[in-house]
């Protein structure tokens, strides 16, 4: 009950405090269909600093997610974990290593950002994390699996810093 009180006073605070914005583009008689191709249009394409954040951040936050929502039908029939509270264990325990390396490995990877540029290290976590979820895939042993988690977390924790990095300097 706390928590729809709370819901519902963020939402009378937005609605009466809230500007509306600038006024929309005119339709100049186009179709709906017309005003829809321009947004979704491919000139999109041309910004390629768009095109990197976007794919950065489907790669390795995907990887991550992926990691955790496939990880009780990977046990099951990969690695032939049969008992559920076998699976929990090590559900809870990949989880909670990456979780672990993705804190400790952010505030080093902010210091390295300044020092080397964000982009590489962008580069960098992107690379820790595709190589962990290739040791993911391929492992034949839970403990395999655990280290490949581990390197999830090392690149996702790293991304992370430089992303709060760029956003800090985008936005005042």
């Amino acid at each position: 009950i706390l928590l729809g009180i709370v819901e519902f006073l963020t939402m009378l605070s937005l609605f009466y405090r809230l500007d509306e914005g600038r006024v929309a583009k005119d339709r100049r008689g186009r179709s709906w269909r017309t005003i829809a191709a321009e947004a979704w249009g491919t000139d999109i394409l041309r910004e390629r600093s768009f095109i990197h954040l976007v794919g950065s951040r489907f790669f390795l936050l995907g990887g991550s997610a992926f990691l955790v929502a496939l990880a009780v039908p990977y046990l099951e029939r990969a690695l032939g974990m049969a008992d559920p509270d076998d699976r929990a264990v090590w559900i809870l325990a990949i989880t909670g290593i990456a979780a672990l390396c993705t804190a400790i490995a952010t505030i080093p990877a902010a210091r390295l950002s300044q020092r080397y540029g964000r982009k590489r290290l962008i580069y960098v976590a992107c690379a820790t994390s595709a190589t962990g979820m290739v040791v993911c895939a391929f492992a034949p042993s839970v403990w395999l699996l655990v280290v490949g988690a581990s390197l999830v977390g090392i690149g996702g924790g790293s991304f992370l810093a430089v992303d709060w990095a760029l956003m800090t300097e985008i936005i005042p």
